[in-house]
């Protein structure tokens, strides 16, 4: 950010041809040699985004996703090339689209549509590209080969989503000297629509690579062969872009709401210095999951109840210090209690005990009661929140079969379904009668279901329990504070971020109470990270994939969020717990926004921004994905007359606060600070650099 002066391009664009020329590397070469050249380094893209794999040619690859069929063909790239030799070449593509063939009956279940390339070389006539002919230079299975790309297939039914690969897109004839090749997207359907019509995902995919090379040539992997030309630089250096964010400082709304919390591991368990870089983020809540794995609870040889407090103390205890709040996971039931059958052989899932219902939901209901009573009545630590069980409809809630037999029966899982649902109210419901008598201001909810769905709808079972429990709610008069529901991102291709907004909506409806009252809604186990194995959480893509994910949840009106980071590729920082990821600063640039909310705006559809105001500080957050740089005018308005500001402008892409870079490049990298002073109007303006896949904090002081 500087200040603000208009930016040149003409001497930018001199540069980038500059580089282009000198990266380019034709002069020295054969001129049998392919001219190779990767996807996302078009010198122009309308792409969503610049997706990370590690199946990628270069670890990178130019990403599309959407369920518009009239979108597709708004997506285009352009790359400028030059070639050394005239003659007839053949273009291949290294990529994986949308491809869907299902049912075998014509008219009534067949579908048989494709997201397809096209391509023309210097304004020439669009060519198409025989999208049901075999991909050559196969490189692995999923996730290995592409990672992301799980519900679509390539090629033939056999290789569905598991395969990226070349093909041959057609042949060119080419003089010596620059070339402009553009490419951009149709859908293709081969049968009339069934009245049937099966599933359908969104239209999606990635392009990784381009060659042009003779006829001999052929496509292996995705490694670049030692002796082909580079074709292209990138030079996308060179902003191609702008946009213009305006803000009323004075004109403010809600309060921020804190949307920070954490899940997953012991903070007792950790030294003082992961602690610390925790507390830095300011986190309101502090999931505790599976209170009776952490309190001992048993029965003496009386009959009576005995507690063992002292390791749910110790990490109570270690969370409080920090000034967080331990949010409470009712689970699961103490051994002496589950109704796992005697003869079951122990072990994980089934065989573990505590995934049993209770054998007794008077005693049931008593634990809970003694819990909260010992919490919050013995220790007055008011404790707020107290959620029952985690992730029935997972593998966390274990029914018995009557005879083992029957699990063989059609059916039997849906069986076991019902069997769930209806132990589920009884351990609610017990749960709840127990907590509230031990104290009745507590706010109490569930039922902590996990999405489950697919690509058509990924809430998969959330809404028939929701529902279940909030009619059992109204039916026994039981409270029903909050609703707690876990999301994990998938492929950009299956969940988006903005379905975190969208779940929370959808859930509150579904929770409607009787009388019209709407429980909160707390997503309390999210990550960024795919559990389809696309990214690894430990990228810039990542953070904005969290900003985008905090963003929609706030939109959607959330107060409350809780961040699933246990294990190492899940985690905020590097595995020596002193290293943040990009994710971990994404996190901390929201958690900087404070006060009131001020109104404001971008004129550029994949740039978001929140600013907030909190007496003299002013805080504007803006991120985006996207395929090329951009500038960004911010103008903010109703500022005090010819008064001075100070500003710090702070930055997360790929070349900053980027552990992967090197400890050097690890911390939140402060890119531009300075003074400005307002208008006689009032106003300042500020330029601002938003690479691709960025985000930039923005701290402004009144003087």
């Amino acid at each position: 950010m500087r200040n603000p002066t208009k930016y040149n391009y003409r001497s930018h664009v001199l540069w980038a041809l500059l580089a282009w020329g000198s990266l380019a590397g034709y002069s020295d070469s054969d001129a049998g040699e392919p001219i190779w050249f990767e996807a996302e380094h078009a010198q122009w893209a309308t792409f969503d985004d610049i997706y990370l794999a590690a199946g990628l040619s270069s670890g990178k690859g130019l990403h599309f996703s959407t369920d518009s069929e009239a979108r597709l063909g708004e997506y285009t790239a352009r790359y400028e090339i030059e070639v050394p030799v005239g003659g007839t070449y053949e273009l291949w593509g290294r990529r994986h689209l949308y491809y869907h063939d299902e049912g075998n009956i014509p008219l009534i279940t067949h579908m048989k549509r494709y997201v397809e390339l096209i391509w023309r070389v210097d304004d020439g006539p669009w060519q198409g590209t025989d999208s049901n002919a075999d991909p050559t230079g196969l490189e692995g299975p999923y996730p290995t080969s592409i990672g992301h790309l799980g519900y679509t297939r390539t090629g033939t039914r056999e290789m569905a989503g598991k395969t990226i690969g070349w093909y041959r897109d057609g042949e060119l004839d080419l003089s010596p000297g620059p070339h402009v090749l553009e490419i951009s997207l149709v859908l293709r359907q081969e049968t009339v629509t069934p009245l049937f019509e099966p599933r359908l995902n969104r239209y999606y995919g990635v392009l990784d690579a381009f060659v042009i090379a003779d006829s001999t040539f052929e496509p292996g992997g995705r490694t670049r062969p030692v002796s082909a030309i580079k074709g292209i630089a990138d030079i996308q250096s060179v902003r191609l872009d702008s946009t213009e964010i305006r803000i009323l400082a004075t004109a403010t709304g809600d309060t921020i709401p804190n949307l920070i919390g954490i899940n997953g591991f012991s903070l007792s368990k950790v030294d003082s210095g992961y602690t610390e870089q925790i507390q830095a983020l300011r986190p309101e809540l502090w999931r505790v999951s599976h209170l009776y794995n952490k309190a001992k609870v048993t029965r003496n040889t009386d009959g009576e109840l005995v507690f063992d407090w002292t390791e749910l103390d110790r990490e109570i205890d270690a969370i409080r210090a920090l000034g967080i709040e331990p949010m409470m996971c009712i689970s699961y039931t103490p051994e002496f209690l589950s109704s796992m059958p005697s003869d079951t052989p122990r072990g994980a899932g089934t065989g573990d005990p505590g995934l049993y219902p209770p054998s007794d939901y008077d005693v049931w209901e008593e634990v809970v009661y003694r819990t909260v009573a010992h919490y919050n009545v013995e220790r007055g630590l008011n404790i707020r929140y107290w959620s029952v069980w985690n992730e029935p409809n997972n593998i966390f809630l274990n029914v018995w079969h009557i005879w083992e037999w029957t699990r063989y029966l059609p059916f039997s899982a849906f069986i076991d379904d019902i069997k769930k649902s209806v132990q589920y109210l009884s351990i609610y419901e017990s749960a709840v009668r127990g907590a509230v008598k031990a104290d009745p201001s507590i706010q109490v909810g569930g039922p902590t279901v996990l999405c489950d769905g697919d690509v058509e709808d990924f809430t998969g079972s959330v809404g028939r329990w929701v529902q279940m429990l909030r009619w059992w709610c109204d039916w026994r008069e039981l409270p029903l504070d909050f609703v707690a529901v876990h999301f994990y991102a998938g492929p950009p291709d299956s969940q988006a971020p903005e379905d975190y907004g969208d779940l929370i909506r959808r859930v509150r409806h579904w929770a409607t109470r009787a009388d019209g009252s709407v429980p909160e809604v707390i997503i309390d186990e999210w990550n960024a990270w795919s559990m389809e194995g696309g990214h690894d959480n430990a990228t810039e893509y990542n953070a904005i994939w969290t900003l985008e994910s905090l963003g929609a949840m706030f939109e959607a009106g959330a107060r409350h969020s809780v961040y699933y980071a246990n294990a190492e590729y899940l985690s905020l920082l590097e595995s020596d717990f002193r290293t943040p990821r990009p994710v971990y600063h994404a996190f901390k640039m929201f958690s900087e926004l404070d006060g009131q909310r001020l109104i404001s705006e971008s004129d550029a559809p994949d740039t978001r921004v929140i600013a907030t105001r909190a007496d003299r500080r002013l805080t504007i957050l803006i991120w985006r994905f996207g395929t090329v740089h951009r500038e960004a005018d911010v103008v903010i308005s109703e500022l005090p007359s010819d008064i001075e500001v100070q500003y710090r402008s702070y930055l997360v892409d790929e070349g900053h606060s980027n552990f992967q870079l090197g400890q050097a490049q690890s911390g939140l990298y402060m890119s531009d600070e300075g003074k400005v002073v307002t208008t006689s109007a009032g106003e300042l303006e500020l330029r601002v650099r938003l690479p691709r896949t960025s985000a930039v904090l923005v701290d402004l002081l009144l003087d």
